[in-house]
């Protein structure tokens, strides 16, 4: 009998454990920090003024060494949806899927990137610094 117990407790808690684990959501912070080179197809930055070849290897890494270190407090939801049209970014190519990190305009985050259909922004001096430099883009005052 109490064989059968302990059988049925830990049964339980498999149950409920994969039920937990299915409903989570992964947020864009898991993302980034989940991101590997292997993952990544191309990385194309752009900008109004110029149009760039895909970033070679080296940079590629740069970059996923950059949205690695991201944590969630980098990341703001726009839930309001300001902003402006971007005059600068980067298009990350997966095998799936393609993002794209944009310049915003809002107070909360320099740049933006939407991920499961929310608008993410996001305040990242270094990640910043990493798009303008790929771009050639020079900060407005």
């Amino acid at each position: 009998c109490m064989k059968r117990l302990i059988i049925l407790a830990t049964a339980l808690v498999c149950v409920l454990g994969l039920v937990g684990c299915s409903e989570k959501e992964p947020a864009i912070w898991d993302w980034t920090k989940e991101l590997e080179r292997e993952d990544i197809v191309s990385v194309t930055p752009w900008s109004e003024e110029n149009s760039f070849e895909a970033l070679d290897d080296a940079a590629t890494l740069d970059l996923v060494v950059l949205l690695n270190n991201l944590t969630k407090e980098n990341f703001t939801e726009n839930k309001d949806l300001t902003g402006g049209t971007p005059a600068f970014g980067i298009r990350i190519s997966l095998a799936s899927e393609t993002f794209n990190i944009n310049q915003s305009i809002h107070p909360n985050g320099a740049l933006e990137i939407k991920y499961r259909e929310k608008m993410w922004l996001i305040d990242n001096f270094e990640l910043l610094d990493f798009v303008r430099t790929v771009t050639d883009t020079t900060p407005v005052e």
